[in-house]
C-alpha cells in the first residue's frame, strides 16, 4: 500500500524516533541505550535534597499555604512539626539523613518564591530537578468538574454485564475509555490516505487499506548483554495506541478526529468537556516539556545548576580530636594493642563510630522551580518550533474509575512505569482527579534515571571508600552484585498527593507509581475517578485516529449503503474490519501481555550498569 502519510510504521520505519534527543528537537524517551552519551538523565539528587523536595511538596498541599508561608508564627509551627516527622522517619529515606536549619531556611525561601508564582499562575511546580511535576487545584473550575461528572455518567450507567473491569484489577478498576481496546494492529487495522475527520468518522467505519506488518524490522533475540541496538526490543511490532488529533485553529482545543473508544455522537457532550480539559493542560504540558528539553543546555553550562545540596565528596567529621590529633585513623583506637584479636575490625568499627560522614548542606539560595512565565509558555506547544503538525497536538485519552467496597476495601497501588511504549512517543501526562469519595489519601510517586557517569567522574572519595557516597545518596554502588548486574541508578525523587479537583502534569522521563489507598469508612463503598490525557511529542507524531477509521463494529449501525444488515456483517467478517467486542478483548489481552514483557525489559534497561568510580 502506497501512502503519503509519514508516521512510524506507516511511511517511516517503526524505529524512526527511537534515538530521539532534545538536541534534535525531539522529546527524549524515558528509556534509552545506556551506551549513548546523549541519553537523557536527571541530575543525581542527594537524599537531603530529596528531603527538602518532600517538605516543599507537603507544605504546598496545605490550605492557603501561599499566604501562610509569610506568617512567621505559622512557619515556626511548621518547623516544629517537621522535627517530629524527622524523628519518626529517621530510619527511612529521605528523612534518614536529617533536616538541618540551613535546609529549612533554603526550603522556606523557595516556598516563598513559589507562593508568588502560585498567586500569578494558579499552579505550583514540585520535585523540581532536571524535570518537574506541576499541580493545580484551580486550573479546572468547579463548574467544569460538574460538567465532567454529568458527561461521564452515560458511560457508567450501563448494565453490569457491559461494564469493562480492567483485567487483573480484582474487580476494582472500571475502564470507561481505554486505549488498549481497538488499537492500531499491524496487519489488521485499516488506514486512509486522507484525513478521517470527527464529522466523517462514523461514515468511514471499516474503510481504508490494511496497514502492513513492519518488514525487516523484527526485534533481534535478546542478547547476552545489552548493546546499542537493544532499544529495538522495546518497540511493539504488533500494536500502537491511537491518539486523537486536537486542533487549535480557533484559539482553543477542538477534537479534529475521534477519541478512540468514545463514540463521537453518543458522547458528544463529553467531547466538549474533554476539549476544555485539554485547554487547561496545554500550558502545564508546555512547562513540563520545556523543562526537560532545556535540561541538557543547562547542565552543559553548569551540571550543578538544578542542585540545591551539592554532595561531591565523602568527608568525615572527627568527634574525638583530642585522641586523633592531626591524623585520624583506626590505629588511634584507645587501648589498642598489636595482640588484639580481630584488631583490624575493632579499629574500623571504632573509626566509623567516631568519624561519621559529614552530611552536605545547601548551597547559596537560588530559585530552581518554575516561574510564572514558565507556567504560561509562549509559544504554546501547538505553535512550538518543534511541532511537526503546526496548530495541532496528538492526545491519547483514558478514563477509569477505581471502586472499593466493604468486601474489597483496599487498593494496593501500582508498579513503576512510564506511559506507553516507544511506539506512542508520549512526552507528558495530565491526570485530573475529578471525583473522590470515601477513600484515604493517595499519592503518585516519581523516580528518574540519574546521571551516574557524571557523578562517578566528579565524586571525591578515598580509594575504596564508598560508604560516604551511600550515605549521601542512599544508592549502593555494589547493588549490581546483588541484583544480577542491575543496579539502582534510579533515584526516587518524591511524591505528590492526588486529591479531588487536582490537575497533575509531569514529563514521561519521570517514571511514576500510584500509591495504595483504602476506604475511609469501611462500612461504605468509595471511589476515585480519573481522566488521563497523554501528550504525544509534537515533534514526532504517530499514526492517529485522523488516519484510522473507527474499528468498532458496534459503531457501524447503518451498514454499507443499502445492503441488508446480514450481508453487511458478512462483508465485515470477510475483510476483518471493523470487528467486535470479543476480538477486541483478545487483542487487548495480547497487547497487555506484550507490554508487561516490554515494561520488564525497559526496567532492566533503566537499571543497567554499575557505579564505575575510577580508583585513584
Amino acid at each position: 500500500m502506497a501512502s503519503t502519510i509519514q508516521r512510524p510504521g506507516l511511511g517511516l520505519p517503526l524505529s524512526a524516533y527511537i534515538h530521539a534527543t532534545a538536541a534534535q528537537g525531539q522529546f527524549p524517551p524515558a528509556v534509552a541505550d545506556d551506551q549513548e552519551e546523549e541519553q537523557w538523565k536527571s541530575n543525581s539528587v542527594p537524599t537531603r535534597e530529596r528531603a527538602m523536595l518532600w517538605f516543599i511538596s507537603e507544605i504546598t498541599d496545605k490550605p492557603d499555604w501561599h499566604t501562610k508561608v509569610h506568617d512567621d508564627a505559622i512557619v515556626a509551627k511548621w518547623k516544629a512539626e517537621l522535627a517530629g516527622f524527622v524523628e519518626q522517619g529517621k530510619d527511612a529515606v529521605p528523612l534518614n539523613r536529617g533536616f538541618s536549619d540551613a535546609m529549612f531556611d533554603y526550603a522556606l525561601a523557595e516556598l516563598r518564591d513559589k507562593a508568588k508564582v502560585f498567586e500569578s499562575a494558579g499552579a505550583v511546580s514540585v520535585i523540581d530537578c532536571a524535570g518537574t511535576a506541576i499541580k493545580s487545584d484551580t486550573a479546572v473550575s468547579e463548574e467544569l468538574r460538574a460538567q465532567l461528572i454529568a458527561a461521564v455518567k452515560p458511560l457508567e450507567d450501563v448494565p453490569e454485564a457491559e461494564k469493562d473491569w480492567h483485567p487483573g484489577s480484582n474487580g476494582q478498576v472500571l475502564d470507561l475509555v481505554h486505549p488498549s481496546l481497538f488499537p492500531l494492529v499491524y496487519g489488521r487495522t485499516r488506514v486512509l490516505d486522507c484525513e478521517v475527520t470527527l464529522a466523517d468518522a462514523l461514515a468511514l467505519v471499516g474503510a481504508g487499506d490494511v496497514v502492513p506488518v513492519p518488514e525487516g524490522q523484527e526485534p533481534a533475540p535478546e542478547p547476552k548483554k545489552y548493546t546499542p541496538w537493544t532499544l529495538n526490543r522495546l518497540i511493539s511490532y504488533k500494536y500502537q495506541w491511537l491518539p486523537a488529533e486536537v486542533d487549535f485553529g480557533t484559539g482553543s482545543a477542538r477534537f479534529a478526529s475521534y477519541i478512540n473508544n468514545l463514540h463521537p455522537e453518543q458522547n458528544k457532550p463529553l467531547y466538549g468537556v474533554l476539549e476544555k480539559l485539554v485547554d487547561a493542560a496545554v500550558p502545564l504540558w508546555g512547562a513540563a516539556y520545556n523543562r526537560v528539553m532545556g535540561w541538557d543546555e543547562v547542565a552543559d553550562a553548569d551540571e550543578m545548576a538544578r542542585t540545591r545540596v551539592p554532595a561531591l565528596a565523602s568527608d568525615r567529621s572527627c568527634t574525638v580530636p583530642d585522641i586523633c590529633g592531626n591524623y585520624c585513623s583506626g590505629y588511634n583506637r584507645p587501648n589498642r594493642t598489636d595482640n588484639d584479636e580481630n584488631g583490624w575490625t575493632l579499629d574500623q568499627e571504632w573509626f566509623a563510630s567516631t568519624h561519621s560522614y559529614a552530611q552536605p548542606e545547601p548551597k547559596e539560595y537560588s530559585y530552581l522551580g518554575l516561574t510564572a512565565d514558565d507556567l504560561k509558555p509562549e509559544p504554546p506547544l501547538h505553535a512550538h518550533a518543534n511541532n511537526k503538525m503546526p496548530g495541532r497536538l496528538q492526545v491519547i485519552v483514558k478514563l477509569a474509575n477505581i471502586h472499593l467496597t466493604p468486601e474489597n476495601p483496599s487498593y494496593p497501588g501500582g508498579t513503576w512505569h512510564s506511559e506507553g511504549q516507544m511506539n506512542e512517543r508520549i512526552a507528558a501526562t495530565a491526570l485530573y482527579y475529578y471525583d473522590c469519595e470515601n477513600v484515604t489519601t493517595s499519592r503518585l510517586a516519581f523516580r528518574a534515571v540519574c546521571d551516574r557517569e557524571e557523578m562517578c567522574a566528579n565524586y571525591q572519595y578515598d580509594q575504596g571508600e564508598f560508604e560516604g557516597f551511600k550515605q549521601h545518596y542512599d544508592v549502593n554502588p555494589d547493588d549490581f552484585v546483588e541484583k544480577d548486574q542491575l543496579n539502582g541508578k534510579l533515584i526516587e525523587l518524591g511524591d505528590v498527593v492526588t486529591r479531588e479537583g487536582r490537575l497533575l502534569v509531569f514529563p514521561n522521563v519521570y517514571q511514576h507509581r500510584v500509591g495504595s489507598f483504602e476506604l475511609a469508612d469501611k462500612t461504605k463503598p468509595g471511589h476515585r475517578k480519573i481522566v488521563a490525557l497523554f501528550l504525544v511529542d509534537p515533534a514526532t507524531p504517530v499514526v492517529s485516529t485522523a488516519n484510522v477509521p473507527p474499528q468498532q463494529l458496534h459503531w457501524r449501525d447503518a451498514g454499507l449503503g443499502d445492503l441488508p444488515p446480514e450481508l453487511t456483517q458478512q462483508i465485515y467478517k470477510d475483510v476483518g474490519c471493523p470487528y467486535g467486542w470479543d476480538e477486541a478483548v483478545k487483542f487487548r489481552e495480547e497487547l497487555m501481555d506484550e507490554r508487561r514483557a516490554l515494561d520488564a525489559a525497559a526496567d532492566d534497561q533503566l537499571r543497567l550498569g554499575n557505579w564505575s568510580f575510577c580508583e585513584h
